[in-house]
């Protein structure tokens, strides 16, 4: 395992997991057997097969120090998006979401997360 220090977007608009840029996964890790369905804003409602890998994930901002193991759609993000982390993140990891509606504003775009990627 290699520990990849890099930045993450929370994107509430995402109701799924996550999403990792290709470049912090090697090629002979991800699983193109294992693929899922993604339909972005600019798709125009054709959802497209993508191709996973298992990539551990942390960060102090979700409320503990563990180690969280998902299996994270890769594909090609935009230069200086390297990922998203979606709704489903958070709701199925008992994680604190980086965004609060009420009380303390903590803006997602601005807090490094560490993503740890098989090397």
């Amino acid at each position: 395992m290699d520990h990849v220090k890099t930045m993450a977007f929370r994107d509430s608009g995402n109701f799924g997991h996550v999403i990792v840029d290709s470049s912090l996964v090697l090629s002979e890790n991800v699983n193109c057997n294992k693929t899922v369905l993604c339909t972005g804003a600019f798709d125009n409602g054709q959802g497209r097969r993508i191709p996973t890998a298992k990539v551990m994930i942390n960060s102090p901002w979700f409320g503990n120090k563990r180690n969280i193991t998902v299996i994270a759609a890769v594909t090609k993000l935009s230069k200086g998006i390297p990922c998203f982390l979606g709704n489903a993140f958070f709701r199925d990891n008992n994680l604190s979401d980086t965004i609060q509606v009420r009380g303390k504003q903590r803006s997602a775009l601005t807090h490094w997360q560490t993503l740890i990627v098989p090397r």
